[in-house]
């Protein structure tokens, strides 16, 4: 019973104390110092200085936009010299396949079929 009335006691000390609890006014030009003192502080490298170039958006839009037209400009290029590719060896897988019947039928000193 003692220590119930001792949790009962401390838990109205607790509830009082927020009674008095006031709120505290800050520096108006606190966070204006702070900024300033963080700006100040970074050192601005050649590689900063790209990054922060590069995320400007037009420059992420251009650049998104040249790459693509970069990957149509190729993927047209290869398709069609893949096309000229395909005919150019089935053209010369046909004559190759004539070419060695021909000559493995009338080679006398081939043993091997």
């Amino acid at each position: 019973m003692h220590n119930n009335f001792n949790i009962q006691n401390q838990i109205e000390k607790t509830l009082h104390s927020i009674d008095d609890i006031n709120t505290v006014d800050a520096n108006p030009y606190l966070a204006t110092r702070i900024f300033a003192a963080l700006h100040n502080r970074t050192q601005k490298n050649i590689w900063s200085k790209i990054a922060i170039f590069i995320c400007k958006p037009y420059i992420a839009a251009t650049a998104v936009i040249l790459l693509v037209i970069l990957n149509v400009v190729l993927f047209t290029i290869n398709a069609s010299s893949s096309d000229q590719d395909f005919a150019i060896s089935k053209t010369a897988t046909t004559t190759n396949e004539f070419a060695i019947n021909i000559t493995s039928m009338y080679d006398t000193e081939n043993i091997n079929p």
